[in-house]
């Protein structure tokens, strides 16, 4: 999308705000009033968010240890930092590593400003965050500075996948 685009889509996004906005602050009315219940009393019934018939949800293990998250991170480091030929070569090894829905926006990178970043490994790779079992945050020390990694995996059993890289 060009900036026009963005432009007219910002436009047209607040006219429908202040067309929402405005049909919200014109209704007056009274709400309507609930019609008296001749049945029992909900606080007699059971329901399903009843604390007595709760179950507790089993908790979900971490998919992977800190290290096996450092080794990904290392690898994938190492891959997209690597010497290659082409953007095309450099892409068909980078590509399996990052997840789906950011694909275009790695790709989108150039081999040349790549291949101007030293990003050899200086010390250790530390996980910031694995609060999730499924999303962990990997601090890489690099050459060229620290690079912060955000990883996920879709599910048990899956690849770990770059979802972003910062400095």
């Amino acid at each position: 999308m060009n900036r026009s685009a963005f432009a007219t889509l910002g436009a047209a996004g607040a006219a429908a705000m202040l067309m929402l906005a405005s049909g919200c602050a014109s209704n007056t009315a009274e709400p309507p009033q609930p019609e008296p219940s001749t049945s029992t009393p909900a606080s007699s019934q059971a329901t399903p968010w009843d604390h007595d018939s709760y179950e507790p949800v089993e908790q979900v293990e971490p998919t992977a240890s800190a290290g096996e998250l450092a080794d990904v991170a290392k690898h994938f480091i190492e891959v997209y930092g690597g010497d290659y030929d082409d953007h095309d070569q450099w892409w068909q090894h980078v590509e399996p590593l990052v997840a789906q829905g950011q694909r275009e926006k790695f790709r989108s990178v150039g081999l040349d400003a790549v291949a101007q970043i030293d990003l050899t490994i200086t010390g250790d790779i530390t996980i910031e965050d694995q609060s999730s079992p499924f999303v962990a945050t990997a601090t890489v020390p690099t050459a060229a500075g620290t690079i912060h990694l955000v990883m996920s995996c879709a599910s048990k059993g899956q690849p770990w996948l770059v979802e972003s890289m910062s400095r």
